[in-house]
C-alpha cells in the first residue's frame, strides 16, 4: 500500500513542480520508479543478504522494504509541501531525519539476522545506503523527468 502512496506523491511532485504536463508519462514513469524499486532494491538487498548469510527471506526483505517506504513518503511529502524553491537544505533535513531513521531500522533488523560481524556491515549497509539514495533519486527525478517530458 506505501508504494501507491509513493507513486500518489511522485505524481503530486511532478505536477506542482513546473509546467503542466500529460498525466500519462507521469503516471507510467512513478509507477516503473516506484514498483522498480521496491522490488528490484529488495532483490539487491536479499542478493546481499544471501551473500553474508542473513536469515531472511525474499518476502521478509520486500516487508522490511516495504515498511521502509513509510520514511520516503513522509519525507517526500513534507518536501514537495514545504520546499523552498531556491534551496534543498529543508528537504536534506527531512531527508536525514526520516529517511535516516527508516534506514536505521533496516540496519537493525539486518544486523540482527547476520551471524558474522563483517557480514553485518556488508548486509547492512548495502540496505542503508540503497534506502537513502533512492530516496534523493526520488526527489530530485521528477525535476528532470517533468523538463524532458515538457520539451517534447
Amino acid at each position: 500500500m506505501l508504494v501507491f502512496t509513493m507513486i500518489t506523491l511522485l505524481l503530486f511532485g511532478m505536477k506542482s513542480s513546473g509546467p503542466p504536463v500529460e498525466g500519462g508519462p507521469l503516471m507510467g514513469t512513478a509507477f516503473g520508479v516506484s514498483f522498480g524499486y521496491w522490488l528490484g532494491g529488495s532483490a539487491l538487498v536479499r542478493a546481499a543478504g544471501y551473500v553474508s548469510s542473513t536469515r531472511l527471506s525474499f518476502l521478509q526483505v520486500l516487508s522490511l522494504m516495504g515498511y521502509a517506504l513509510s520514511g520516503h513518503c513522509f519525507a517526500l511529502f513534507l518536501g514537495n509541501v514545504f520546499h523552498p524553491e531556491h534551496s534543498h537544505m529543508f528537504f536534506y533535513g527531512v531527508w536525514l531525519v526520516l529517511g535516516g531513521s527508516t534506514a536505521l531500522k533496516l540496519v537493525a533488523v539486518f544486523a540482527a539476522k547476520t551471524a558474522s560481524v563483517s557480514h553485518k556491515a556488508v548486509a547492512a549497509s548495502t540496505a542503508a545506503v540503497l534506502h537513502l539514495l533512492a530516496l534523493l533519486y526520488f526527489h530530485f527525478a521528477y525535476h528532470r523527468t517533468v523538463e524532458a517530458l515538457d520539451g517534447i
